[in-house]
């Protein structure tokens, strides 16, 4: 089934127009040259309709031109299913391990970009943070034969509705979470974690699997003493030293 004609409304455009901008100007974004060109094309058949109203302004990431440098060998390497070798830095652990996968896919979410693919040394499947990949080798043997094939039941969309805190390749740590009412009614409603019982006054416990560290204490944080780690007591800690530097930030003075 296909449409024989589209009609857009003026303010359509603009809105189609604006998107193609925005992501043809963004040069760490994958598919920048095809929105290029799908400028060039609506350029030519609308005129004038696609005249800038206002100039889009950016500012890459940090780290940003490694990024991309780091994003090219990993997109062949998935096209062509070869295998990748690679140094990866744990954050949690901080300690460096040399990595043989294969890719199954890239995503860009949470402002970083991952890479889902499956690790022969530890035979599943993990998340990578392309951030800390380094020296990625491409097997170049055999250019025209795939390393591997992508199993059909692997879903690349199972990774994209997951919580920072569950991205990464890190081993996961088990955390309780005591969430006062109304921070429980709220965490219920985003679908974090797992109910583990209800508590007197509307409050509920909650269980974790904490890949990353970092971000699931900053998330605890935002809630502002609604939200109590009861285990493990290593993570609390861990919390606890968290609000500390961030009250030292501020002089002690915490709103």
């Amino acid at each position: 089934y296909h449409l024989d004609e589209v009609v857009l409304q003026p303010e359509e455009v603009r809105a189609a127009a604006d998107a193609l901008q925005l992501i043809r100007d963004l040069p760490a974004f994958p598919f920048a040259r095809e929105a290029a060109s799908a400028m060039r094309k609506l350029s030519h058949d609308l005129g004038d309709a696609l005249s800038p109203t206002s100039p889009v302004f950016f500012v890459d990431r940090p780290g940003a031109a490694e990024i991309r440098e780091r994003l090219r060998p990993l997109s062949q390497a998935l096209l062509s299913r070869k295998r990748v070798r690679c140094r990866y830095h744990g954050i949690h652990r901080g300690e460096a391990t040399e990595r043989t996968v294969h890719p199954y896919g890239l995503f860009f979410q949470h402002a970083h970009w991952y890479l889902a693919a499956f690790d022969l040394d530890r035979d599943a499947i993990r998340i990578f943070h392309v951030g800390r990949m380094e020296r990625i080798e491409v097997n170049r043997t055999s250019p025209n034969t795939a390393d591997y094939e992508i199993p059909a039941d692997f879903a690349l969309d199972d990774h994209l509705r997951k919580d920072p805190w569950e991205l990464g390749e890190e081993e996961s740590v088990r955390a309780e979470v005591l969430f006062r009412f109304p921070s429980s009614i709220q965490v219920a409603r985003g679908g974090h974690g797992v109910l583990v019982e209800e508590r007197e006054g509307g409050a509920t416990l909650r269980a974790f699997d904490v890949h990353q560290v970092g971000p699931f204490l900053r998330w605890i944080l935002s809630f502002e003493g609604e939200a109590e780690i009861v285990s493990p007591p290593e993570l609390r800690a861990e919390l606890g030293a968290l609000a500390g530097e961030i009250a030292a930030l501020y002089d002690g003075e915490v709103a």
